[in-house]
């Protein structure tokens, strides 16, 4: 299903759905919401939480949802600032305890924990060293590339795992490239795209599907913490989406998720377990209404 029919389902099922709240007739919604802008054309990631955040509010809105204008592509550590500031009225980043802390999170994964199973874009010539490495301490003599300021930084530092950072998200590319990291873990529906786009500059970068770290981690959307109008719309959608099974189904197809269907292509992999201190307790990360497990590979 593409992008084109899979608005027309979810506008077919809001003609369908009376609204959940009392906002869908409150003047006072604002017409637009500012939010980060893609770092590319081609960020088809951006466009899944878009579109996610304007079904799940107009289940709640009506037709009262706010356009979602971008502004411009801004890490996550700007995108609080720009955020606390008032510039910014909604983003979605890593959950992360002290993101929670400065700002207002809606506490529903917006990819059900998906995030948190990490494939390795690498080099195409490394694709059989990665495919002798069956333990972390063997991982642990290998580099990655990571964000300065994502979460996952953190937590692969902590498992003990050596990581080169930038704060720069393109930069990532050119130091995987030049072989000054050798992998690049990415959220599991991201390195496909991202091959696809780097592929005239960089050809020689695939997605290995031999190694897959896990921890409990996800995307949250985030807003202001006066802005308690509009996470709760959030959080309303979402749940009425997660009753009626249209999560799951926005999951399995959408553009930058839907090869990632049936999981169970990829139970043969090696998978690492590590553990993610940096999540705050309301994230229930063993409530499987809301978080897929490595059990979800084997069906």
């Amino acid at each position: 299903m593409n992008a084109l029919h899979l608005t027309r389902l979810f506008i077919c099922l809001l003609s369908m759905t009376p609204n959940l709240g009392v906002l869908a007739n409150d003047s006072s919604i604002p017409q637009a919401l500012r939010i980060p802008a893609p770092y590319s054309e081609k960020d088809i990631a951006h466009e899944y939480y878009v579109g996610l955040a304007n079904q799940a509010l107009s289940f709640v809105l009506g037709n009262n949802v706010p356009q979602l204008t971008p502004t411009v592509h801004m890490n996550q550590a700007r995108a609080i600032v720009e955020m606390q500031k008032g510039n910014l009225d909604l983003f979605w980043t890593g959950a992360d305890s002290q993101t929670e802390q400065e700002l207002n999170a809606v506490r529903i994964p917006l990819d059900m924990g998906l995030m948190g199973f990490r494939r390795f874009i690498i080099l195409s010539k490394q694709a059989e060293r990665f495919s002798n490495i069956h333990s972390l301490d063997e991982l642990r003599e290998l580099v990655a590339c990571q964000g300065t300021y994502w979460p996952d930084t953190k937590i692969l530092k902590g498992a003990g795992l050596r990581v080169l950072d930038t704060p720069v998200h393109e930069n990532l590319f050119e130091l995987l490239a030049t072989g000054r990291c050798d992998y690049f873990p990415r959220g599991f529906h991201e390195g496909p795209a991202e091959v696809e786009e780097w592929k005239s500059i960089f050809p020689d970068f695939i997605v290995s599907n031999q190694i897959i770290i896990h921890y409990p981690f996800t995307i949250f959307f985030y807003t202001r913490k006066s802005d308690t109008w509009l996470a709760e719309a959030l959080e309303q959608g979402l749940e009425y989406m997660i009753d009626n099974g249209l999560l799951m189904d926005y999951m399995k197809n959408h553009p930058s998720t839907s090869h990632l269907f049936p999981l169970s292509q990829f139970e043969a992999a090696t998978f690492f377990e590590l553990t993610n201190p940096h999540l705050s307790n309301e994230a229930s990360i063993n409530n499987s209404r809301y978080w897929l497990t490595k059990e979800a590979f084997k069906q």
